[in-house]
């Protein structure tokens, strides 16, 4: 199942955003992409490799960010996994991140609805 489906996919593969990790952090990142709008926020993706499998990680923005790793203060952060491949983690950090927003959503319009009937 392809999730990022339907979205715009910004920037994709090591080689363009490596660059832009801290190297003092010393990760394993195998992937890192920005991915959005998703429910109309922005995703910077990142998967980690470490033994037990490919974590994916997702920071969430309310602007498009420029690289994945910027100085810019998330509005959220998820995790998922771990899975079998990086691009699996990926792909299961942006579905975990579509569905926890679109709760989020969906309870922030029920409380506005609910207000405007009390005035």
């Amino acid at each position: 199942m392809n999730l990022l489906a339907g979205q715009i996919r910004l920037e994709s593969g090591l080689g363009a955003l490596a660059e832009t990790m801290p190297a003092d952090l010393e990760l394993r990142v195998d992937v890192e992409r920005l991915v959005g709008p998703v429910n109309g926020y922005y995703l910077a993706c990142y998967t980690i490799d470490s033994d037990a499998g490919c974590h994916g990680y997702a920071k969430v923005y309310t602007v498009r960010p420029t690289c994945v790793w910027g100085s810019r203060t998330a509005v959220a952060k998820y995790s998922a996994g771990p899975f079998a491949t990086a691009e699996a983690a990926i792909e299961g950090v942006v579905e975990k991140c579509r569905r926890e927003l679109a709760a989020q959503s969906s309870k922030a319009n029920r409380l506005y609805r609910y207000l405007l009937r009390l005035i």
